[in-house]
Parts: structure tokens; C-alpha cells; sequence
């Protein structure tokens, strides 16, 4: 009786420290899940721990975690890297060209510095990197890399797929993560960028300087800014990305807007509008070069441009107009201030920074509860303190 009076009271006494170490736990999936360690970059995380069951946050933890102990990859993890060393990037996110422009924007404090630093991405994202003048080498495919030439993985985010490849590609080779646990909570994706490149590689730049210098990053040849001399306006001109997946985030009513620059085209003193886009903006474009203008001479060059030409045409341009996605990004990696367009679902303050020169409107919906006055007004305040 005694014996069993024991095991039980010992029972007894393990069970709060037991309750102590998964409430440890909990919390501390939490915090790396939802939480930056860098203070200044603005996320949201208070609202997205309101509406998320703790649960799913943990879950999505332990499943990162656990793969990487089970696999005996932990040992392997880096805080630090140096960029004296031969690195290999993993960005094998979503494929979108906004998201992979800001998160992996921070490599821009690199820049001079001596690299050896290549990227593996999805064939989607090639076009946008190719040009790269950080990047050394921009593969698609594992097979064309010597896995065993490099000293250290440095992975955008802990997902599996990224996860998957390390493990079975690089298994002995140490590694850090830009974005580490941190999943789910809007943030700054450039400031995040620009802070985790700071601290992984040692870089020493202050909070105010990364807060300053924050902004989308890309980089296109001569060769690619050469082959849009022909298209570029003589005259000032303004490029209006058009198009769109997203009906949330897809404007209606740009011939209003063009209309009412028409009007005023004596006072904003630009008369060359370039359509730039993809081939979701066709049919949009093809309604506004039927319009009929007294001043305006509209261009379209949608679909007939690739990414980075398009960038270095954007570079060109006194004023980009567009709605929040992937042309914005790519306009906010350039020296042109923008008018940017923000659904009510898509606060501004975390896809533009300090450094973007951008003019945001925020709508109380979708973008095309924005009226085309406003927008006007925004044109007429950026195109004054150009």
C-alpha cells in the first residue's frame, strides 16, 4: 500500500510541472508563430491571434519543428551566416511575383559586398530574378546544382516544401531561415526582409536606417533597359498597370479616371499614358484605346512586356498608377513615385514603406469603391513634390 501510495502522490506532484511545461510550450509556438523578434517591423499580430484558434497555431509550429527534429536538422540551424561563404537561397513559397519581390528584398544590404550566393526558385519566379546583380547564380531545377558545393541553405521560410529539399538535398549542411516559425500575421514583408538579412549576416545597420532604406528590391541589365528606348515617351508620361486576378483589387474604372486627366492634362502637364500589365489586362486595355481623347495619347503595352522590362519602363515613367499586386512592388523597386490603389481587406502600411514614394489610397471595400477624383487629387500631390 505504501509503495502504490507513492507512485501515486508522484503522480500527483509531476502533473503541474507536466501542465508547466506544455503551457511553456503553447506559449512560446505563440510567440514564434506570431511574433517578430525584430520590434520595429510592423505586423499584426494581436488581430490575427483574436481570430485564429491557438490550436492551428501551435499545430502549424509542431509540424515545422517536429519535421526538422525527427529528421535531425536542428543541430544543423544558424542564427548567423557568413556571406564570405558559398550560400544557397531557397525561395520555394507561392509563386508571386510581389511576395517573393518583398520577402526577398533585403538582400539589397549585400550589395558590394563579396557574394557568393545563388537562389534555387520556381520557373514562375526565374524571369524576375534572372537579371540579378546580387544573385550570382538563378537556378529552377535541383538537378543542375552541385549540392555539395555549398556551405551553408538559407531558407526564405520554414515550409515544407523548402523543408523537403534541405532534408533531402542537403542534409549534413547547416542553415538559417529569413522568415523562421513566423506564419500567419500580416507584417512588412520588406522591412522583415531587410531586418532578418541585417541580423543573419551580421550587418550592424540600425532600426532607423533598415526602416529608411526598406523597400522592394530588383534589377534588370543595360541589355533590358536598352531594349525599351523605342517605346519610351519623349515627353513626360505616366505608366497605368491595368488588369488584375482579384476583382477585389481590380479597378473598373480607369476610362473615368484617364477622362478626368484629359481634363485637367493642361494642369498635371503629361499627356503620354503607357497601359502596362499582363495578359488579364487585354481586354481592358483594348476599351481604352477605343476611347476618344482631346489630349491624351494612350499606349498599350500590356502583354507585350516582360517583367523586368517592364520595370526598367516603369523606372522611366514620371508617375506610376496601379492597384496593390505585383506591378506595384516591382514599381515601388524603382525610383518612380506611384499612386497606389488598397482594398479595405489590404491595410497599406504593410506592403509600402518609407522608401517606396508611394501616394496609398486606402478604400472602405474593394479598390473600385475608390473614386476616380481621388485618385486624380493623389496624381496632382506626387506629381508635385516630383
Amino acid at each position: 500500500m505504501d509503495l502504490a501510495s507513492n507512485r501515486v502522490s508522484s503522480q500527483m506532484i509531476n502533473y503541474p510541472l507536466l501542465a508547466d511545461v506544455l503551457a511553456h510550450s503553447v506559449d512560446l509556438a505563440l510567440k514564434l508563430g506570431t511574433q517578430t523578434q525584430y520590434p520595429f517591423v510592423l505586423h499584426d499580430r494581436n488581430s490575427y491571434i483574436q481570430r485564429t484558434p491557438r490550436y492551428k497555431i501551435v499545430k502549424k509550429f509542431l509540424h515545422k519543428f517536429l519535421y526538422m527534429l525527427l529528421r535531425k536538422q536542428l543541430h544543423l540551424f544558424r542564427e548567423k551566416l557568413d556571406f564570405h561563404s558559398k550560400i544557397l537561397v531557397l525561395y520555394t513559397g507561392k509563386d508571386s511575383f510581389g511576395d517573393a519581390n518583398m520577402e526577398l528584398s533585403g538582400r539589397a544590404l549585400l550589395k558590394g559586398k563579396y557574394l557568393n550566393i545563388d537562389l534555387l526558385t520556381l520557373p514562375k519566379l526565374h524571369p524576375q530574378f534572372k537579371e540579378d546583380d546580387i544573385f550570382k547564380n538563378v537556378y529552377t531545377r535541383i538537378e543542375d546544382i552541385d549540392v555539395r558545393s555549398y556551405d551553408a541553405v538559407l531558407l526564405a521560410k520554414f515550409n515544407h516544401k523548402s523543408l523537403r529539399l534541405k532534408n533531402k538535398y542537403f542534409a549534413q549542411t547547416p542553415f538559417a531561415c529569413l522568415f523562421g516559425y513566423f506564419d500567419g500575421p500580416a507584417r512588412n514583408q520588406s522591412c522583415f526582409s531587410h531586418a532578418a538579412f541585417n541580423s543573419i549576416f551580421s550587418l550592424e545597420f540600425d532600426a532607423v536606417t533598415l526602416l529608411n532604406v526598406s523597400k522592394p528590391y530588383l534589377h534588370c541589365s543595360k541589355e533590358t533597359i536598352n531594349s525599351i528606348e523605342t517605346i519610351v515617351p519623349r515627353q513626360a508620361f505616366l505608366a497605368l498597370s491595368i488588369g488584375g486576378v482579384d476583382p477585389y483589387r481590380t479597378y473598373k474604372y480607369w476610362d473615368k479616371l484617364l477622362h478626368l486627366i484629359d481634363q485637367q492634362s493642361d494642369k498635371i502637364k503629361i499627356v503620354n499614358i503607357l497601359l502596362v500589365g499582363s495578359d488579364n489586362g487585354r481586354s481592358t486595355a483594348k476599351k481604352l484605346l477605343e476611347e476618344k481623347f482631346d489630349h491624351l495619347k494612350i499606349v498599350s503595352q500590356v502583354a507585350e512586356l516582360n517583367i523586368l522590362q517592364t520595370r526598367a519602363l516603369i523606372g522611366k515613367a514620371d508617375l506610376f498608377v496601379g492597384c496593390d499586386g505585383g506591378l506595384m512592388h516591382v514599381a515601388h523597386s524603382t525610383s518612380t513615385s506611384t499612386v497606389a490603389l488598397f482594398s479595405e481587406a489590404e491595410p497599406y502600411e504593410y506592403w509600402t514603406t518609407a522608401a517606396c514614394r508611394c501616394h496609398a489610397i486606402q478604400s472602405s471595400g474593394n479598390v473600385s469603391k475608390i473614386p476616380p477624383e481621388k485618385i486624380l487629387s493623389s496624381i496632382h500631390t506626387a506629381l508635385d513634390k516630383v
